[in-house]
């Protein structure tokens, strides 16, 4: 999504940013407005220093799918933000850490039906998602590749109401 700032700025306060912006109004808990003040004394200047630290960082070194080690002989499939497999009705994307999701298949669905699922949607893309297309691709792969080899197992997570 683009935020264009239309408004042309010829008095009063100089722009914070070489680049189009726009304000916005959050409501933060007092300890992040305090720890943002230790970032820089400008709030919008300790956000967009902290993003671009998070984000930059999160997305250097890690794949957009990894096997991650839980156990001796098995692992977990981590994808990065992938807004299309929201539209999986049995499945859930749980965010373990910044940009990292957990994928959780409910009942009754099954990773074969997933990886047929994310075919379609390989192919439901427009033409300039390229790196949706990519992450898709590669979590089809690795999908297909277990089932080959009949390496996936299924587990619970437990769930509580809160």
């Amino acid at each position: 999504m683009a935020i264009k700032n239309t408004k042309k700025t010829t008095a009063g306060r100089p722009p914070k940013f070489a680049e189009a912006s726009s304000p916005v109004t959050v409501t933060l808990p007092l300890r992040i407005l305090a720890a943002l003040q230790q970032v820089d004394e400008d709030r919008a200047k300790a956000i967009v220093k902290c993003t671009e630290a998070l984000v930059d960082s999160a997305l250097a070194d890690r794949k957009q799918v990894e096997i991650i080690k839980v156990l001796e002989g098995a692992g977990l499939i981590i994808i990065a933000p992938c807004p299309s497999l929201h539209k999986l009705s049995g499945l859930r994307l749980i965010e373990i850490a910044p940009l990292r999701f957990l994928l959780v298949i409910m009942k009754g669905y099954s990773p074969h039906a997933l990886e047929l699922d994310i075919m379609d949607l390989i192919e439901s893309l427009a033409p300039e998602e390229n790196e949706e297309r990519g992450l898709l691709n590669e979590l089809r792969r690795e999908l297909s590749l277990h089932r080959r080899q009949e390496s996936i197992e299924s587990g619970e997570i437990l769930f509580v109401d809160i």
